[in-house]
């Protein structure tokens, strides 16, 4: 999990008042695993933004979600059952806006989803079975942000993970917002309104996004003109939502859609050996979607999770059967 040294520069937005929610999973569920883990695909990315934290055994974060006020989120595990999260508020929230921020929570966290049977599915499968056995209970986050998603796809780039958490990073600083609640402070993801409102070149001076800065900066009027959250581009079948990105968004190509879809694939030059290592593919037969249908041929609807937990291991253990 990443910690920054934030920009004092940013005023402060003070976040009084605090809302408790409880969420209980269902099947195992590891809390710690499911944020600190390299779910995008290298080492160390963050879960939300890259000023995160974990402070007294909590987790701290800024929690910016689409057309909704700054949150502040400070969240810890009772027990493999019970999550508890304190969201932090400029104002009091009301009943239906709990209840949003409920079930958004539940939906990023995966606690409805049951991983028993994947489980049980590849317990006899040896380098699978070894990463459930080390990250039992992991789930991938979901999409909480569009633009956040987004621009994540577009940073990552033909550039290597240093480039694009700096890129990230920097754009948070200049462009984002301090939340100070509970003793803390941390850094929200900017706003695609705000960022629609700069040019090209003040985009290249704030961060070193070369050409993407015309992709970032066209996505960014997009959203601030389209009222899409995370939660209703996920509930898209496969070809509308890649039809909605094509349409609607530049610079995201087949690989940033594997990555926004939640049943993706995204194999890139990190990622391909060792899916390629798992299937016995050899580098003359290393062919992108050859492996993608080999993979998803084996795992089936459990293709994502399978190589989530692959790409995991792999990060722990340099050396793995």
């Amino acid at each position: 999990m990443v910690s920054e040294t934030m920009d004092s520069t940013l005023k402060p937005i003070k976040l009084k008042h605090e809302t408790q929610l409880e969420l209980h999973p269902q099947g195992p569920f590891c809390l710690d695993c499911t944020l600190s883990k390299s779910t995008r695909f290298g080492a160390e990315w963050y879960a939300l933004t890259p000023f995160e934290f974990i402070h007294r055994g909590a987790y701290y974060a800024a929690l910016s979600l689409d057309f909704f006020p700054d949150l502040g989120l400070k969240i810890w595990s009772v027990s493999h059952k019970k999550i508890v999260a304190q969201v932090f508020s400029k104002t009091p929230l009301t009943d239906s806006e709990q209840r949003y921020i409920f079930w958004t929570l539940a939906r990023w966290l995966g606690i409805w989803e049951d991983l028993s049977p994947f489980y049980r599915m590849v317990k006899t499968i040896p380098m699978i079975g070894k990463a459930v056995n080390i990250l039992k209970g992991m789930h991938e986050t979901r999409c909480l942000n569009v633009f956040e998603a987004t621009t994540f796809c577009i940073a990552l780039q033909r550039a290597t993970s240093g480039r694009t958490l700096t890129i990230i990073k920097r754009l948070c600083e200049s462009m984002g917002r301090r939340l100070r609640f509970d003793g803390v402070e941390v850094i929200a993801f900017p706003r695609a309104e705000t960022i629609s409102r700069l040019t090209e070149p003040a985009l290249r001076s704030i961060a070193p996004l070369g050409y993407r800065a015309r992709y970032l900066l066209f996505n960014a009027k997009a959203l601030s003109r389209l009222h899409i959250d995370g939660g209703l581009l996920e509930s898209l079948t496969l070809n509308a939502r890649r039809l909605f990105l094509s349409q609607n968004f530049s610079g995201l190509g087949q690989y940033s859609a594997e990555i926004l879809d939640p049943c993706g694939i995204p194999l890139d030059s990190w990622s391909l050996p060792i899916i390629n290592r798992f299937l016995h593919i050899s580098k003359q037969d290393d062919r992108v979607q050859q492996t993608r249908e080999r993979f998803v041929s084996q795992f089936g609807p459990w293709s994502r999770t399978a190589f989530i937990y692959l790409i995991n291991y792999a990060c722990r253990n340099e050396q793995y059967d």
